[in-house]
């Protein structure tokens, strides 16, 4: 889930580094210390990062300050190995030496250090593709992905997306993208080898119960609607919510409003999460106003409580549905629908990610994605790596949703028939 996750600022940052430096002295030096040159520039370039990401603001309210870099030219020796490589490699390797590029792949090492598979650096291009994605459209074949068991799985795919018509399916598991191996280490690579051109190709391998399959897909751009709603009869209506980014809350508002239902069906199967600001509003729709929602806590173990505001459906009956692809903000919806007793959850364990994320655009295009702290359900659970169970426990296995979407040759109204979990939620409505 990432806080914040496209609106981070880009701040003019005033240089503090004393500049008047003796000519003759530097004309003396010129040529002679290289090394030192470059690392008077590693340390400017290291400050105006350092200040930008501690001056950026969310807009949830919590900012981050600087406190205290007394010891910063000593940090910035304990980098001097990277200066010397860089030299030696500039001045020793058979062929040129792109710069751009290493740097790019030496603060992806740095970030990837960590072992968080959430925690990312992301070069011009792979950062302009998530921001695009954030606001709902993209160029590639209309996947969500996320880390698991060491792998890369397919938490959700888009209905009528490339991906969808080629048979990809929530589950699986993949492990090769275009002649490349890939696993959970390699996710943001993963990703910028399945983006592309549109129209162009892309070959996956997936593993599925076992078995490895192969796809050709062509890419195309993408349009994700993130809220799919319809009346079910003169009482209960059908909402489901495909995606957390930005407008989602309005488009649910909207939905709610022309839907007027006593009782509402709220499918977040397959989600795979996204804005934590846009979670909240959602959830305040729903949830009393003044109770809380999720709290955070950070690594200096303060709390960040999130309650809802006035909304416009606390009283109206839910059921929820849920899988293992209902990830991070969708767990935090319906942890929080749950705790308040304000919907009965249906169908398959989630995924378990309780872990919140900030974006950080560094000023020229790139950023960093990290991981800011852990959340807790509004009953104080941490859920990471564990999931929510579900009240009433339905399953719908892949090996029947394709049997079914087969045999009615993808009619979505035949479909839900077949549907168990959503047929058991209607039937809880009914009763």
């Amino acid at each position: 889930m990432n806080n914040n996750g496209n609106n981070s600022e880009e701040l003019n940052v005033k240089e503090d580094i004393d500049r008047s430096y003796d000519n003759n002295k530097a004309k003396k030096l010129k040529g002679k210390n290289t090394l030192i040159i470059l690392l008077c520039i590693f340390v400017l370039l290291l400050t105006n990062v350092v200040s930008y990401i501690f001056g950026a603001s969310f807009s949830l309210g919590s900012n981050i300050f600087t406190d205290g870099f007394k010891n910063l030219s000593d940090n910035v020796l304990s980098y001097k190995k990277i200066l010397v490589i860089r030299n030696l490699l500039e001045k020793t390797y058979h062929e040129g030496i792109d710069n751009s590029a290493l740097l790019d792949e030496a603060l992806k090492g740095m970030v990837n250090s960590i072992g968080d598979p959430y925690t990312v650096y992301m070069d011009k291009k792979e950062f302009e593709d998530f921001n695009l994605k954030s606001k709902g459209n993209y160029v590639g074949i209309g996947i969500q992905v996320a880390p698991k068991d060491g792998k890369i799985v397919v938490v959700s795919v888009f209905e009528d997306s490339p991906a969808y018509r080629a048979g990809i399916l929530p589950g699986d598991f993949i492990i090769n993208v275009s002649n490349e191996d890939v696993d959970m280490d390699s996710i943001d690579k993963a990703i910028s080898l399945i983006k592309g051109e549109k129209d162009t190709e892309v070959s996956l391998v997936v593993e599925r119960n076992g078995e490895q399959l192969k796809f050709n897909i062509y890419r195309e751009e993408i349009l994700i609607d993130p809220v799919e709603y319809e009346k079910i009869d003169d009482k209960i209506g059908y909402l489901k919510l495909n995606v957390f980014d930005e407008g989602s809350s309005e488009r649910v508002k909207e939905a709610l409003k022309e839907l007027n239902s006593e009782k509402i069906i709220l499918d977040l199967r397959g989600n795979p999460g996204g804005l934590l600001n846009e979670c909240v509003e959602i959830a305040s729709q729903f949830i009393p106003e003044g109770k809380t929602i999720v709290s955070t806590k950070g690594r200096d173990g303060k709390e960040e409580v999130f309650k809802a505001s006035k909304g416009i459906a606390e009283n109206t009956e839910i059921v929820v549905l849920g899988d293992s692809g209902s990830a991070s903000a969708s767990e935090v919806l319906i942890g929080a629908l749950k705790d308040h007793n304000r919907a009965t959850f249906i169908g398959e364990k989630t995924f378990g990610k309780g872990l919140v994320q900030s974006v950080f655009s560094l000023g020229d295009g790139s950023g960093v994605k990290i991981t800011i702290s852990k959340y807790y359900t509004p009953n104080g659970e941490y859920i990471n790596g564990i999931g929510i169970s579900p009240d009433v426990e339905v399953l719908y296995d892949k090996d029947e949703y394709i049997k079914n979407l087969q045999n009615t040759q993808d009619n979505e109204e035949e479909l839900r028939k077949l549907d168990t979990q959503y047929q058991k939620a209607l039937e809880i409505l009914k009763n």
